[in-house]
């Protein structure tokens, strides 16, 4: 995998929607459809052991107490940058360590290249370190931070991967001062379809990320038998049948492929029990998508009978409705205050009294 590293450590890597035109396409969280499902899938302990084990450099792999492994809310994150975004931060302590030590991992998820990554990365590590720096007894040291980007946009990452490359002053300036400066860089996991970077072994997160870089590249439809196949090969546990909804939800949202062309595909490459628990998911997904769609329709259809209903009433008093007039009811998408309008088109006395209580309404 193309991680580029600007802290010179030597990374030790092993060699991812249905697009249907539903009324209200389902939504994981209040973040965006794919950071969403990056969250909800490394949130858990499993996937975030096989997604990170095969991103960090091999030495520091090695060092670490993965069992130890749990997110670590820090208060401040958020609310700090002022972000609603599905970043996750991880602690995880060193092994056979009598201290207590510990190492965070800043873990970012990037659909398109940011220049002020590394600036911004800085901050997640003031913040992190401000909330250590707040436990009693007040700690010695500070913790080893890595801030590491899991990027899959369209094009290849090429925003600055250290804080250094974004200060402005003559050349040698920087080198000079570089003990004084603050410094900052991040490991970045290229997942893009043009750098091509090679995915965890896991069999879902492999899975999950393929899915998610062929949405970006726009060929799902083509991949889809090789993603099935790393769903394929995973053990049916709970963590498993719990992110298939996810999954295929995502899938829904990013796909041109009928019903009977994803059936046709998935039945040459999954076992019939993995296959009937993807499609009847999707069949759910679609037919709630179907009864919104009709729901929106009859609603719609009322509140265009009752914008009638009120010109109708309008040009039994009154001879010439003006057009201003016709567009202001025609812009009303309230049934309650349509029915009203209509009582008082069929009361007033004139059109100008009428205009009045549109106003005041």
């Amino acid at each position: 995998m193309p991680i580029r590293n600007p802290v010179n450590l030597r990374p030790n890597l092993p060699s991812p929607v249905f697009r249907f035109q539903m009324s209200t396409k389902p939504k994981l969280t209040h973040i965006k459809p794919d950071d969403a499902l990056f969250r909800e899938v490394f949130s858990r302990k499993d996937m975030a052991v096989a997604l990170l084990s095969s991103l960090l450099p091999g030495f520091l792999v090695g060092l670490l107490d993965w069992r130890t492994l749990h997110i670590s809310p820090v208060p401040g994150i958020n609310s700090g940058l002022g972000e609603n975004r599905g970043d996750l931060i991880y602690r995880i302590s060193f092994k056979n360590n009598p201290r207590d030590l510990c190492i965070f991992v800043a873990l970012e998820h990037q659909s398109s290249p940011e220049r002020w990554m590394a600036f911004r990365l800085l901050e997640y590590c003031v913040l992190i370190w401000k909330f250590f720096l707040s436990a009693k007894p007040s700690p010695k040291r500070l913790p080893v931070i890595v801030p590491l980007v899991v990027y899959i946009g369209k094009r290849r990452w090429n925003a600055p991967l250290t804080l250094h490359e974004l200060l402005d002053a003559p050349l040698g300036v920087i080198e000079n001062l570089g003990p004084i400066l603050p410094a900052c860089g991040y490991l970045l996991a290229d997942l893009s379809p043009r750098a091509d970077g090679a995915l965890p072994e896991e069999p879902l997160a492999r899975a999950i990320l393929r899915l998610m870089r062929a949405a970006k590249a726009g060929t799902i439809d083509k991949d889809i038998a090789e993603i099935a196949k790393s769903l394929r090969d995973h053990p049916r546990t709970e963590s498993f049948h719990q992110l298939m909804r996810s999954l295929t939800v995502f899938f829904l949202e990013n796909t041109e492929l009928s019903i009977e062309d994803v059936h046709d595909k998935l039945s040459k490459t999954l076992p019939p029990g993995l296959k009937e628990e993807f499609m009847s998911t999707a069949q759910l997904l679609m037919q709630k998508g179907r009864e919104e769609g009709r729901e929106e329709g009859r609603e719609e259809g009322r509140v265009v009978a009752l914008q009638e209903s009120v010109i109708e009433a309008l040009e039994a008093h009154f001879d010439r409705i003006p057009a201003t007039l016709r567009k202001a009811v025609a812009l009303i998408g309230e049934e309650t205050r349509l029915r009203w309008l209509h009582k008082a088109a069929v009361k007033s006395a004139s059109l100008n009294s009428f205009t009045q209580a549109l106003r005041a309404h």
